[in-house]
């Protein structure tokens, strides 16, 4: 057979769950004596895949390094792109991640210059290329993007039999992503999927069944199934708990702090402080014990003790975590929580300024790993301290820079809820402006913020779970400078008298435009209308509706994209800036058009 024929039917061993006959093909090539530089480039990608896959790292690392060398040295680069994606695998197992990317970029420019190559020789590694490319950009939070490569990835896997060894290794990452993102259900099906597809008991297939074994456990205690997210902690756990390299160390870690956190949430302390003793003998056993997440659970067991003492110990411990690991964010987490709940016990406003630099803290780790969920969450949090300060202004500007945040990284479920909580408290400022008159009680005020519901979510116990789209009854769409000078108006409701609705529309507006441009402030509502506002460039464009925000913001985000990009309509608004005229539907005719296109008239 030769060395193409004898991988397929290594992969196909192994995929079927049969490793050491995988093995014996392997050990039947190294006794061949002589093998012409096709078939030895062929064999040194073989066997670095079948390393790999069984978890032989450091061999691997060395065998992919060497094949890269000498594939270059003999200026072959469809071998030395092999030799790299296997490396950059591997490194990425190793947990390093800044070479993993150098690999991706490197592999990228050597596949960009070979494809005038048949496709049967391309098509594979750019499957393969495309995969780890999807997995890099998930583990440095680039969800959407991720995805997209992952897709890629998967349509062209499909075609080749002997790579469905690599699918059930895809679908988990579809799993991992779509819960990043909070699609929980295309994630469930993914893991499951993952599952079912997974053969044998090599190594790659027992941390990739662990991590989906772990993902399934989160999305079952973020919806409140308990005993779900506990038997699948439970299998992920077993899985980490058989390897000693150091991310397995940390995951079991990660595994014993998840099922601590489940046992606490059902009122189970006894059952969290077993775990917690299994966990500090998993350590005893270690040279680099997992202390990070045993002192985490430690503290969070403390919390859960009604006696003063003890929260008191829970927060001497999180501080000491945090000194020595600043950016740790579930201690940044749960201490604002501890805080929160002695805020609601003594009502003391110095305690609000504790969280604060949490706060600041959560912000400085979303951007340094690219986390743009626990950044939208961080402002979110600190839109819910500034209602409980009865601070309207800087919580409005909070909800619409997280909103912005989800929105621009493709966190669309995020941006909705945010989107809609906004709306809830345009719909009770009343409220709260009559909370602030009479002196409300911190209860009172606690209620109507629902912060409970941002730190469950921060802290992985309650899934997203947005209102459903409703279409929005569009009335009004203006374009005007930020002094209030208009320069378009459209109505959408036949009948008006479009001259008192912009009349009235403009008296609103300028009363609250220092809100509009000094806060930032993205909608406000008037009477029954919420006027939304988006700014493009020395412009202001308008769009006032009845309903919900999101799918209306959504449709002024495209028109704001539009009228800038239109030359002919961009070229007409500026020259009206020096004419003052105002421009009409079909003046200049591509103008109505965009509008009929984009708000369905």
């Amino acid at each position: 057979m030769t060395v193409p024929e004898e991988m397929y039917r290594a992969y196909t061993l192994l995929n079927e769950g049969k490793e050491e006959e995988a093995w014996q093909i392997i050990e039947n090539w190294e006794k061949k004596e002589h093998l012409n530089p096709e078939e030895k480039h062929l064999y040194f990608a073989f066997k670095g895949s079948i390393l790999l896959l069984t978890g032989r790292l450091e061999e691997t690392l060395k065998i992919v390094e060497e094949h890269y060398q000498e594939s270059i040295s003999q200026n072959n680069t469809l071998y030395a792109i092999d030799a790299l994606i296997w490396k950059s695998i591997t490194l990425f197992m190793f947990l390093r991640l800044p070479e993993m990317g150098e690999c991706i970029t490197l592999c990228e420019d050597m596949l960009e210059s070979m494809l005038n190559e048949p496709v049967s020789e391309i098509e594979w590694r750019q499957a393969m290329t495309w995969y780890i490319k999807g997995y890099y950009l998930f583990n440095t939070n680039r969800f959407n993007k991720a995805l997209k490569e992952l897709k890629k990835s998967f349509k062209i896997i499909e075609k080749y039999e002997y790579l469905s060894v690599v699918k059930p290794i895809i679908l988990s990452a579809f799993g991992l992503v779509y819960t990043g993102i909070g699609e929980l259900d295309l994630a469930l099906s993914s893991h499951n999927e993952s599952l079912n597809l997974s053969k044998g008991d090599y190594m790659v297939i027992k941390l990739i069944n662990a991590t989906s074994y772990y993902d399934i456990g989160m999305i079952y205690f973020q919806r409140g199934e308990l005993d779900l997210a506990i038997e699948n902690y439970e299998k992920s756990l077993k899985l980490w708990s058989q390897f000693t390299s150091p991310m397995a160390i940390a995951w079991v870690g990660i595994e014993y702090n998840s099922l601590i956190k489940v046992f606490l949430y059902k009122d189970a302390p006894e059952r969290a402080k077993e775990y917690l003793d299994r966990f500090q003998k998993y350590n005893e056993g270690k040279k680099t014990p997992n202390l990070l997440f045993f002192n985490l659970s430690k503290a969070q067991i403390l919390r859960s003790s009604t006696r003063t003492r003890d929260q008191a110990d829970a927060e001497r411990e999180l501080k000491k975590i945090i000194i020595f690991f600043q950016y740790f964010t579930p201690a940044l987490i749960e201490l604002s929580d501890l805080y929160i709940a002695e805020y609601q016990t003594t009502h003391n406003l110095e305690i609000l300024k504790e969280i604060q630099p949490l706060i600041e803290g959560l912000l400085g780790v979303s951007e340094s790993i690219n986390s743009y969920s626990l950044q939208a969450h961080a402002f979110l949090l600190r839109a819910k301290l500034s209602f409980l300060q009865i601070n309207m202004g800087d919580a409005r500007r909070y909800l619409t820079q997280a909103q912005k945040i989800a929105q621009e990284h493709g966190l669309l479920l995020l941006a909705r809820e945010i989107s809609a909580e906004h709306d809830k408290i345009l719909e009770q400022i009343n409220e709260w402006e009559s909370l602030k008159r009479k002196k409300s009680s911190i209860k009172e005020r606690m209620d109507l913020a629902s912060l409970d519901i941002t730190i469950d979510r921060m802290q992985g116990r309650r899934a997203l779970d947005p209102p459903e789209l409703v279409e929005e009854k569009p009335i009004l769409l203006l374009i005007m400078s930020k002094d209030g000078v208009p320069y378009f108006n459209h109505s959408f409701i036949e009948g008006w008298d479009d001259q008192d609705l912009f009349s009235g529309f403009m008296s609103a507006f300028n009363s609250f435009s220092s809100e509009f441009f000094s806060k930032s402030i993205d909608r406000i509502k008037i009477d029954e209308n919420i006027i939304l506002l988006r700014p493009v460039e020395s412009f202001m464009i308008c769009y006032v509706i009845k309903g919900q925000s999101y799918p209306a913001l959504m449709k002024l985000t495209r028109f704001s994209d539009a009228i800038k990009w239109k030359s002919e309509i961009w070229e007409a608004l500026n020259r009206a800036v020096k004419t003052s005229e105002m421009l009409e539907f079909h003046k200049p005719s591509s103008l109505g058009d965009v509008v009929n296109e984009i708000f369905n008239l």
